[in-house]
C-alpha cells in the first residue's frame, strides 16, 4: 500500500485482497520471499527482528524495537 496515495485507492486495493487462511499464507510467503531477496545484512536483521516479535510476551512498540536495534553484544554504549 506504500505506493497508494489516496484513501479511495487504498480502500479499493484492500477490497481486492484475498481473505481467509489461504490469503494469510500467501501474504506470509510473499513477505518471506521479499526478506530472502534482500542483502545478507538486511536478511539477518529481518530474521532477528522477526524473532523478537515472535518471542515477545507482548506487542513491542516502535521505540522498543529501535532501542533493541541500538544494542550490540559486548558493547557498553548504544549506537
Amino acid at each position: 500500500l506504500h505506493d497508494k496515495f489516496t484513501v479511495k485507492i487504498v480502500k479499493s486495493t484492500l477490497g481486492k485482497l484475498s481473505k481467509g487462511s489461504a490469503a494469510l499464507n500467501d501474504a506470509y510467503k510473499d513477505a518471506i520471499q521479499r526478506i530472502e531477496g534482500q542483502s545478507s545484512e538486511y536478511y539477518k536483521l529481518a530474521k532477528t527482528v522477526l524473532s523478537w516479535i515472535t518471542y515477545a510476551k507482548r506487542p513491542l512498540t516502535t521505540t522498543e524495537m529501535c532501542c533493541a536495534l541500538a544494542v550490540e553484544p559486548d558493547e557498553t554504549e548504544l549506537d
